[in-house]
């Protein structure tokens, strides 16, 4: 099951920030963006949402009013409701409380604020389109142009990999597309998958070096573009040889969209 969310928001940089912390939850979500609190309560009124996330103070309509609208709603009446708020001082909350507004965002938050709050309403394994399976025995070999990177296979799907490996001298070249061969033990063989092209879509700075420059990286990439030889392969020799579903390794750092976009700066 992939979410469906709303957040409704005038600020574009907040928009923004919520979109990405929520996709380094729950990566197969499909996040809806309303500008304007008329956009908002017209969608809501036409669409199922699994959560709305709404600002407080916007033109015409508030977030009370939003939170109204969905209480009224035959759609979206049982629909998880967060407001985003600066106004975060004890007596603005139990102003709040009464009109039955629980969760509350506090502006400026942290992707950890945003973890919790829909740990409350979802369980991130149940939330996903694809399972993923834990793969210690599994070896990946990355190609970022002219260098060859080994890897760890920490967690694998048949749509994406998880890997650890010792971050490369060029920084910039791990954001770009890139190619991944894999090395699968079936049995008494050893089964090559090559040439998987793969984008970069999280990336986890597990240890840095005295330079402050990262040393030990997890990094999850999807595959873009896989034959369907590959992805039979995957299929025989992963799902139905009953590797552990898992969701050990799919927990991301505050600062790794901090750091990707200092990366791609570089």
């Amino acid at each position: 099951m992939k979410l469906n969310i709303l957040i409704v928001h005038i600020s574009k940089s907040t928009r923004m920030i919520l979109k990405n912390c929520i996709l380094s939850i729950y990566r197969d979500s499909v996040i809806n963006e309303s500008i304007t609190s008329d956009d908002g309560l017209n969608r809501i009124v036409e669409e199922k949402f699994d959560i709305i996330l709404s600002g407080l103070d916007m033109a015409k309509y508030s977030g009370i009013d939003i939170f109204n609208s969905i209480s009224k709603s035959e759609l979206n009446k049982h629909t998880p409701f967060i407001l985003v708020t600066a106004n975060f001082e004890k007596k603005d909350l139990l102003s709040l409380e009464p009109l039955g507004i629980k969760n509350v965002l506090p502006m400026p938050f942290l992707p950890h604020q945003v973890r919790i709050l829909f740990s409350m309403f979802f369980d991130k394994s149940k939330c996903r389109m694809y399972p993923r399976y834990k793969a210690d025995d599994i070896k990946a070999t990355i190609t970022l142009q002219d260098q060859k990177i080994s890897a760890d296979v920490l967690n694998i799907s048949l749509r994406g990999i998880f890997c650890k490996f010792k971050y490369p001298a060029k920084p910039t070249d791990v954001l770009r597309p890139s190619k991944i061969s894999l090395e699968l033990s079936s049995k008494d063989e050893i089964i090559k998958i090559e040439n998987i092209t793969v984008c970069a879509v999280r990336i986890h700075v597990e240890s840095w070096q005295e330079n402050n420059s990262p040393y030990i990286v997890n990094m999850a990439f999807k595959f873009t573009e896989i034959s369907a030889n590959a992805d039979e392969i995957l299929k025989n020799n992963i799902v139905d040889i009953g590797y552990k579903e898992t969701i050990d390794h799919y927990t991301w750092s505050s600062i790794a969209d901090e750091f990707l976009t200092q990366v791609e700066k570089v």
